[in-house]
């Protein structure tokens, strides 16, 4: 996962060791890993960011560099029992699982990860994790009461969310050291930061390569997706989110970037296809408000949603003129979403999302893509013959996303008398166009799955259905769904039903 480097453009410090003897990657037999020890990498280039231009200067003096590097040892030992290797080993369904205490023990691939909470949780890229149907996760890492990494169990994946590249493993009754995360926000940027990878082999010494980094902005990256195997690739910075960190000598999906407390500040990808190549650069998922969003979710076992507002805009940047022309043009308003349902209109002019400016038709799909399903979201609208801002507030509905990988729960859904229900606009685009003429104006969900001889399938619901109402209260979202069934008190449950263009009443005694 490398990438070209300028070697003249950069100076490299090698800073003392921290451990002793050479470790070896078993997956590629004869290579030789380095030493512990820890790569500093501080020549700051000259680059030109898509949204500015910003000159990272080196230290002034020897006594910032070497101020530097001595605070890039301090994290690199306070970080050594939070951080850890993640190997990967693909296991076939009909085998037994072969453990790091065998001698058979050939892992396919290793990332990094960082310990996020008190009881085991270890945040890492999802695409880091290959196919999680075929693949074990051990862990190398070193507890407070070791002297030196060693192997420390075999994780599960809690939760892992494609839209945001992000997944949470958990492993029980380990005693590493939680990571505080920091919340990065535009105004503190560009700003230097330290870059940690694990081992890239299962280790008997402690090993991180570190290097000095820059995080600057750069959230115009522009996703052609037209690498191999990537087309189908969707995901939150497919419009925006990401930092650009530089120089990053040898990027991998997976680094951990911290500040000078040791503070999480994002996680390098490298799933990200982009038009501009910036060698020797790295891609960086941050710690923005979506992030944590996002995790906390994933700590509880959930993955976010992708959001939908269910409108499409006009071409090109906002007009330059009087307030009640900034902004850009709806161009579309889709059936059954939030949009519709609020009561937006084509020729709708979106000034503002969530009370931000909009810019132009991309700067608008950053806004909506910074949220999440069942999120509430405020749209600012100018429409046509009236010179009055009008606000609506709606909930973002999810979209379909066609996954390179699956979205993983530990948490079962919500599940009412042995119904399960979606969004009817996460349907596939084909199944959508034979529900689309059944919505009714006020909304409905979809009945994903129905339990084998639960009540709701002995009533007669299937798979499939819309519905409309649960005793006679509207939902249009799984939230509104779980909201009434919670808080029904009658025996009975009377549902709205609608299958091909057929209304009925299906009553589930409870």
């Amino acid at each position: 996962m490398s990438q070209t480097v300028d070697q003249a453009s950069r100076a490299c410090v090698q800073l003392d060791n921290f451990g002793g003897s050479k470790l070896r990657d078993r997956s590629k037999s004869g290579s030789i890993v380095l030493l512990f020890c820890t790569l500093i990498t501080f020549t700051l280039l000259l680059i030109t960011p898509i949204d500015s231009t910003v000159i990272a200067q080196p230290p002034s003096s020897p006594t910032a560099l070497d101020q530097l590097t001595s605070s890039l040892k301090e994290i690199v030992k306070r970080s050594r029992h939070s951080i850890v290797t993640i190997t990967r080993s693909v296991t076939p369904s009909d085998a037994t699982v072969i453990r790091p205490s065998d001698p058979e023990f050939n892992p396919s691939e290793f990332t990094t990860g960082i310990v996020i909470s008190n009881t085991g949780h270890i945040l890492t890229a999802y695409h880091t994790l290959g196919q999680p149907d075929k693949n074990s996760y051990f862990i190398f890492g070193q507890p407070k009461t070791a002297d030196n990494p060693l192997w420390i169990g075999e994780a599960t994946i809690h939760a892992a969310d494609p839209w945001m590249d992000l997944a949470v493993l958990k492993i029980d009754d380990v005693d590493l050291i939680k990571t505080d995360v920091t919340k990065m926000v535009d105004q503190d940027l560009p700003t230097i930061a330290f870059m940690l990878q694990a081992s890239a082999s299962y280790t008997t010494n402690n090993q991180f390569a570190s290097q000095l980094v820059v995080l600057n902005e750069s959230r115009n990256f522009v996703n052609n997706a037209d690498q191999p195997n990537e087309k189908n690739i969707r995901n939150r910075y497919e419009h925006g989110g990401l930092l650009v960190a530089v120089p990053a000598t040898r990027p991998a999906s997976g680094n951990i970037v911290l500040d000078e407390n040791g503070s999480l500040l994002g996680i390098s990808t490298l799933r990200i296809p982009i038009a501009e190549f910036i060698p020797g650069a790295a891609r960086i998922m941050p710690t923005d408000a979506t992030f944590l969003s996002a995790l906390e979710s994933l700590i509880a076992g959930q993955p976010t949603d992708p959001p939908l507002l269910g409108i499409s805009f006009k071409n090109g940047n906002s007009t330059i003129g009087t307030a009640t022309e900034l902004g850009v043009l709806v161009n579309r308003v889709g059936t059954a979403t939030p949009a519709l349902l609020s009561g937006l209109k084509p020729s709708d002019r979106v000034i503002a999302i969530n009370s931000i400016n909009v810019k132009s038709s991309a700067h608008a799909q950053d806004l909506i893509a910074r949220s999440f399903a069942g999120e509430k979201t405020s749209i600012s609208v100018v429409r046509q013959g009236n010179a009055t801002i009008m606000l609506f507030n709606l909930t973002l509905a999810k979209r379909f996303n066609q996954h390179a990988q699956p979205p993983i729960a530990s948490v079962d859904p919500y599940r009412f008398e042995g119904i399960t229900v979606e969004y009817v606009t996460a349907s596939s685009p084909a199944d959508f166009r034979r529900y689309a003429a059944d919505i009714p104006q006020s909304g409905a969900v979809l009945t994903d799955s129905v339990e084998l001889n639960s009540p709701a399938w002995n009533a007669g619901l299937r798979a499939g259905m819309l519905i409309a109402t649960v005793n006679n209260r509207p939902c249009a979202s799984p939230f509104e769904f779980r909201k009434i069934t919670e808080s029904l008190s009658d025996t009975q449950a009377n549902l709205d039903v609608i299958q091909s263009g057929k209304r009925l009443t299906i009553s589930i005694r409870r």
